[in-house]
């Protein structure tokens, strides 16, 4: 929608300041849609000054007209992003639970398969399985090779 140029051309700066623009159009979708309420509402009330264009003039129906399905639209859709942003956080959430159910259930698993281990005098096999405090839901043995470094290319061949 060229709103802003064409009444800027035809009315000048001071009339788009008046209905409602002010600065860079927003980026920000809620910032947008505010403004262009306020634009909307005071397209609704507002009497046109003296064109500073000779025989220049601007239907403001067309654009009273326009504005509201957009804003519309533009509603629905910020709303459709905030529901995906919140179904995505609840997601992640979920995600981050099960993990940490995953993490303590292992940890316990793995202490008393160790403990067991040990009892039955097999400290290899249970030195092996011993869970890891510093990476949850690993073993101390895969903790440890999960850090060691990467092979060069010349040792592999």
């Amino acid at each position: 929608m060229d709103l802003r140029e064409i009444c800027n051309t035809v009315y000048g700066d001071t009339f788009v300041r008046e209905i409602g623009f002010k600065g860079a159009t927003p980026s920000d979708a809620m910032e947008l849609y505010n403004q262009g309420s306020l634009i909307a509402g005071k397209l609704e009330t507002i009497q046109l000054p003296k064109s500073i264009r000779f025989g220049m003039t601007v239907d403001l129906d067309q654009f009273k007209t326009a504005l509201p399905p957009m804003l519309e639209q533009l509603a629905k859709s910020t709303a459709d992003v905030n529901k995906d942003k919140q179904d995505a956080s609840d997601t992640m959430i979920a995600r981050n639970n099960t993990i940490e159910e995953f993490d303590k259930i292992f940890s316990r698993t793995a202490n008393l398969t160790s403990t067991l281990l040990q009892l039955a005098d097999l400290d290899e096999l249970a030195s092996r399985v011993r869970p890891s405090v510093r990476n949850p839901g690993q073993t101390i043995e895969d903790a440890r090779d999960d850090s060691a470094p990467a092979p060069e290319a010349s040792e592999v061949a």
